[in-house]
């Protein structure tokens, strides 16, 4: 092993520690302006309200940053490996920047031994503190109908705090989960034959055992087997979540063979199941994808909100995550590496990021009556990707 490589074994668990000490500060900051508010306490005139979360937060990096320049000049020379390197370049931040100090700590850190619980119990509490500053800056449980009330996406996030995205996840500490690759070889032979392979069965097996919920979040969906499975799961009474995109690869989609646009894909599965009346079309849930800064969906040709997730949770307890869409393509021809995982932990916080970086679920819903969006008051239309032209 070389030197390099047995510095990022070594200083592994340290880095991870040694950033959460920096994400906890800059969130306990944050939300230290409204801890009176979550507790009921009237603040006092030395304490600071709302709008000095940033500066509080400004202020603690400043003092983090200052730090005295005969320690930077003695550490100069021995910065550390290519782990804390590599943190920085993702950062943006170069040798130069006062985030130097931050290296100077963890090269502090070379050779001591952390203990693996102390860095379990390091992140189990910035965790917490995130989990905090988000719900303290909506003042408890976010209640879809206080939503709904506001103006409008814009105004209604904005005015409770729900702009800023968290999608870097700090996962509580986890025993061992079973996990296993469930791929698929290119295949580039024309037609639809080639179904027997890790991807497919994965994918099916979760439909067919399904005995609660399957969501499924995939920019695409149109491959004849997937239409199959999602009827045969709503008939036996299995809810079934759809998150796709409005419009995407609409034209790539509407060739021959190839399964048709999502909208077109999404009515007729609405249409089936209303025919049948029996009432299962309540059942399948569609929602088109919503920016976590919009009210309503956006049409994916205007390259301004979409959504590349491919993601399957079943029962809450299996995820299947990769590259694989629910299309004609990735099930047929593409090469797809995806992950399956048997935990409900870990696909808890999965599905909890993505409702906390997306509005899709709060604004997205497709009408089950007639297998098109309305919005909430009913009365809007889906976005083509064009502008209506302005009435004189």
């Amino acid at each position: 092993m070389s030197e390099d490589q047995e510095t990022v074994r070594q200083e592994h668990i340290p880095m991870r520690v040694q950033l959460a000490d920096l994400v906890e500060s800059m969130i306990q900051a944050r939300a230290s302006a409204t801890d009176q508010q979550q507790t009921g306490v009237s603040p006092s005139a030395s304490q600071v309200d709302p709008e000095n979360a940033a500066r509080r937060a400004a202020a603690v990096w400043k003092k983090k940053a200052n730090a005295s320049k005969q320690q930077r000049d003695a550490n100069s020379a021995t910065i550390p490996g290519p782990l804390a390197e590599g943190a920085l370049r993702i950062l943006g931040k170069d040798k130069s920047s006062r985030w130097n100090v931050q290296r100077i700590r963890l090269e502090n850190m070379r050779g001591n031994v952390v203990d693996p619980n102390f860095a379990a119990q390091r992140l189990v509490r910035i965790t917490r503190s995130l989990d905090f500053a988000n719900n303290s800056r909506v003042q408890g449980e976010l209640r879809p109908e206080v939503i709904e009330k506001s103006k409008g996406g814009w105004v209604a996030q904005n005015m409770m705090g729900l702009l800023d995205f968290e999608p870097v996840i700090l996962h509580a500490p986890h025993k061992p989960v079973p996990m296993a690759l469930v791929n698929r070889r290119p295949f580039g032979t024309p037609g639809h034959t080639d179904i027997e392979n890790p991807q497919a069965a994965a994918w099916l097996a979760g439909f067919r055992y399904a005995q609660r919920h399957v969501f499924i979040q995939s920019p695409t969906l149109n491959a004849t087997p997937v239409k199959a499975a999602i009827l045969a799961c709503v008939r036996r009474g299995v809810r079934v979540e759809l998150w796709l995109d409005l419009g995407f690869n609409d034209k790539s989609e509407s060739m021959p063979f190839q399964g048709g646009t999502n909208e077109q894909v999404v009515s007729h599965l609405y249409k089936t199941l209303r025919q049948e009346g029996q009432g299962k079309e309540q059942l399948l849930e569609v929602y088109w994808y919503t920016g976590k800064d919009m009210d309503r969906p956006l049409n994916a040709v205007r390259k301004q909100r979409n959504c590349h997730v491919k993601f399957a949770a079943i029962d809450g307890r299996v995820g299947i995550l990769g590259s694989g869409n629910q299309d004609t393509q990735s099930w047929f021809h593409s090469q797809e590496i995806n992950v399956m995982v048997d935990s409900k932990q870990i696909i808890s916080e999965w599905v909890t990021a993505l409702r906390r970086n997306q509005s899709t679920h709060i604004y997205g819903r497709v009408d089950p009556s007639t297998g098109v969006w309305r919005g909430k008051r009913g009365d809007q239309r889906p976005d083509t990707g064009k502008d209506q032209p302005k009435s004189s």
